[in-house]
């Protein structure tokens, strides 16, 4: 009995309390509610941040890093292949072959001109300048547009033979032209008395 009388008790004095308080308890939880609900955006604002610095930095670290590799030929101490820090530039390329020969002309070059992995790079020289200007075209520094403009190459030709001296190296004769597909004894002595190897 006494146990229900203060069972009675304590409900009417909850209810009594809810009724002269029950505002403010109402604000109070929505205020609570409202706390936790910012602070579990604004914990996974700050997540999301640091995460995209983080792919940032690892981005901006990779590229600064790494090498690239080019094919240097023409006009320099030692031909070839070298491996070099991203970021280089033609000249340390040119340093990297051994400097340039006392033919190597200088002034067709941007030397400060960024390397791209890959990148195949032929120096001109200067006595193949003079035999361009003598009417004779060097097949071993010529770009794609002036062997295309001798007579019986043309474009296609013109790519093969640029692509065989990527790949193969400079022209040590004339008649090494005839290894391309599409040029013939017929086309060579055409071209004969027009190209040069230097």
């Amino acid at each position: 009995m006494f146990f229900m009388k203060d069972k009675i008790t304590f409900s009417k004095q909850f209810k009594m309390f809810f009724e002269h308080h029950g505002k403010a308890v109402s604000l109070s939880c929505f205020c609570v509610f409202t706390a936790a609900v910012i602070g579990v955006g604004a914990v996974h604002a700050v997540k999301k941040a640091n995460a995209e610095r983080e792919i940032l930095k690892a981005l901006n670290e990779s590229a600064g890093t790494g090498t690239v590799v080019v094919d240097i030929k023409g006009a320099v101490k030692n031909e070839g292949v070298y491996e070099l820090p991203r970021g280089s530039r033609l000249s340390d390329a040119a340093e990297a072959a051994g400097g340039f020969t006392d033919d190597a002309d200088r002034e067709r070059l941007n030397l400060a001109a960024p390397l791209e992995d890959g990148e195949g790079i032929t120096v001109p020289s200067v006595s193949a300048q003079e035999d361009s200007a003598n009417g004779k075209i060097n097949i071993n520094t010529a770009s794609k547009a002036e062997l295309a403009s001798l007579p019986g190459i043309g474009e296609v030709t013109a790519q093969r033979i640029v692509e065989y001296r990527d790949e193969k190296g400079l022209f040590t004769s004339l008649e090494q032209l005839k290894n391309i597909k599409g040029l013939g004894d017929k086309t060579f002595r055409e071209l004969e008395n027009l190209i040069t190897l230097e």
